[in-house]
């Protein structure tokens, strides 16, 4: 399936040479990983809290993504960049692929299109680098990426990013042509070794139905070419044509999450963005809840505060 994106809803915000943002709409955070085109949904109640640290030089950028709720990621990487992934070994962990993962973990690819969850209070570093950075030409095709747990291996190369982001963010470190070039060419040499080590390591992801996995990308590319449409399983069924049941079974072999829990979500995610761009365009906060298929106020506004902890109308007064 061809994923067409409408650019004036998919933003590509970069981010400075060496800073960190912080956000309290996952709405925002979202658009904020140059290159890449995400959506995010909520899953677990509270105010959301995220933050992104980055370190550009050239041909690479490094980057630091800190979120307090569970989420799920519907996300393009860039094709033409290579993208490395580190999660340090602690009980926050992420499922993807099939896979529930804790901690401990890395990955290398070249440009994917997925579904990830990622539980609360995560912190993940990606290293996105230009793929004509590399002399190699043995990357995998796009959308092939590769993950290997090993917790000492993971760990050492998590602290080593978050101190280069932390000296250069803290002005420990002066920057210099002389100083960038020579950090590129040691994250070419740790990229190259992390691409070799997951290349040769046995599979690490569980077993599981090549059909359910297949019916998963279909979903989450449908989901991704169609942002603000309000979808139910029916609905998502009726768009694909595969059973409700087929669907539901895919989500829960490939992301080890409900469908229907996750549509609502997503539902209630959206109702959030439109409530919040009523703060400048003035529309009534029940025509949004219909628009998101929420018929009952009552029901839409407890199970609004229940995921965001406020109630629409706090949303709308922005306070």
């Amino acid at each position: 399936m061809n994923v067409k994106l409408d650019a004036t809803t998919w933003d590509r915000v970069p981010v400075g040479p060496s800073a960190t943002r912080r956000f309290d709409e996952a709405s925002e955070q979202e658009r904020s990983l140059p290159g890449f085109m995400r959506h995010s949904i909520q899953l677990s109640p509270g105010r959301f809290d995220g933050s992104i640290s980055s370190l550009v030089l050239s041909g690479f950028s490094i980057l630091r993504e800190r979120i307090n709720v569970a989420v799920a990621h519907i996300f393009m990487a860039p094709e033409a960049s290579i993208v490395a992934v580190c999660q340090p070994s602690h009980p926050v962990g992420c499922w993807v692929d099939a896979g529930s993962r804790t901690g401990g973990t890395f990955g290398i690819g070249r440009g994917c299109s997925r579904i990830g969850i990622r539980a609360e209070n995560s912190d993940v570093i990606m290293v996105v680098a230009d793929r004509a950075a590399f002399s190699s030409a043995n990357w995998r095709t796009a959308g092939d990426v590769q993950t290997r747990p090993s917790p000492v291996a993971a760990d050492a190369l998590f602290d080593w990013l978050a101190s280069l982001l932390a000296v250069y963010a803290n002005g420990e470190a002066e920057r210099s042509p002389g100083h960038d070039a020579l950090l590129a060419d040691l994250l070419r040499d740790r990229l190259e070794t992390l691409s070799a080590s997951t290349s040769t390591a046995p599979a690490d992801r569980a077993v599981f139905n090549r059909q359910a996995h297949a019916l998963s990308g279909v979903m989450h590319e449908w989901l991704l070419s169609h942002p603000r449409e309000p979808t139910t399983v029916t609905g998502l069924s009726r768009a694909i044509g595969a059973s409700p049941a087929e669907l539901r079974r895919a989500s829960i072999a490939v992301l080890g999450t409900p469908l229907d829990a996750l549509l609502l979500a997503r539902r209630l995610g959206q109702a959030r963005r439109d409530i919040i761009a009523a703060r400048q365009d003035r529309r009534r906060i029940s025509d949004i809840a219909l628009d998101g298929g929420f018929l009952h106020w009552g029901r839409f506004s407890g199970a609004y505060r229940g995921l965001f902890g406020e109630t629409p109308s706090q949303t709308l007064r922005g306070v």
